[in-house]
């Protein structure tokens, strides 16, 4: 120890490691080693095996810090936090394997739709989550068609106003919100009614756009990164919580 630092060794002294008595908070007794905490609540383990002046290095840290000393559950609050991230990264990940693997549609919770464009096709939301295509049907006015995760590019370059498009979307949200065949349920009133949840195919009388079968492969895809990029930050927080240890 030195006036204002701390010199920790580690690896037979082949690796040290300067710690500024400034940025110690304090410490606590782990059995018979000594765990400095720092005030970004990371920990350095002095062990006792591994000093033969253990006890000196002891006293003289009391006597640097003081007798500022904090218990394992206040460190334990910063390694729940990181714990907690890890299980819910876990379940991010679980989820998007499964979506990357086994997400699938139900052709029969599908129908398809003929509108009339009253203008070119453009997307309003281009690079955002949910985009959207189409709020400019002839037939149905008030309401924006969204398309998400599929490329729809080439139809926006290749169809203009007066064209017949025919739209796969939901059967339950074309029942309620534009045939109105059955009776709006609470979420569909309250929860972007004039938006139309998605569209899993486009296809003109000349042109398929994608179907269902695209939609679901694009989703796949698109879940497939979102599961490494998961697990990429999953292992860094391993490494954080494994590094904090020491």
């Amino acid at each position: 120890m030195y006036k204002s630092r701390i010199e920790l060794s580690r690896l037979g002294g082949s690796f040290r490691q300067s710690l500024h008595l400034n940025d110690v908070r304090g410490y606590y007794i782990d059995g018979e080693d000594i765990v400095i905490v720092t005030k970004k609540q990371k920990t350095h383990k002095i062990r006792s095996w591994f000093y033969t002046n253990y006890i000196t290095i002891q006293s003289e840290l009391v006597y640097k810090i003081g007798r500022q000393t904090v218990t394992k559950s206040i460190m334990l609050s910063g390694k729940t936090f990181i714990i907690v991230l890890l299980l819910i990264g876990a379940g991010i990940c679980g989820y998007a394997y499964y979506q990357s693997n086994y997400f699938t549609l139900n052709h029969n919770n599908l129908t398809e739709i003929t509108v009339t464009l009253s203008a070119n096709p453009q997307i309003k939301n281009k690079g955002k989550g949910n985009r959207y295509l189409l709020s400019n049907t002839k037939e149905y006015p008030k309401f924006t068609f969204v398309v998400n995760g599929v490329d729809v590019d080439y139809f926006v370059n290749n169809t203009t106003a007066n064209e017949t498009i025919y739209l796969t979307i939901n059967k339950n949200e074309y029942e309620q919100k534009l045939s109105k065949e059955t009776p709006l349920t609470f979420w569909m009133k309250h929860n972007s009614y004039n938006q139309i949840g998605n569209i899993y195919g486009i296809r003109t009388n000349n042109l398929t756009y994608f179907t269902p079968n695209d939609y679901v492969e694009a989703t796949k895809k698109d879940a497939k990164w979102g599961y490494v990029f998961v697990v990429v930050c999953a292992l860094y927080l391993i490494y954080e919580l494994q590094k904090n240890k020491k």
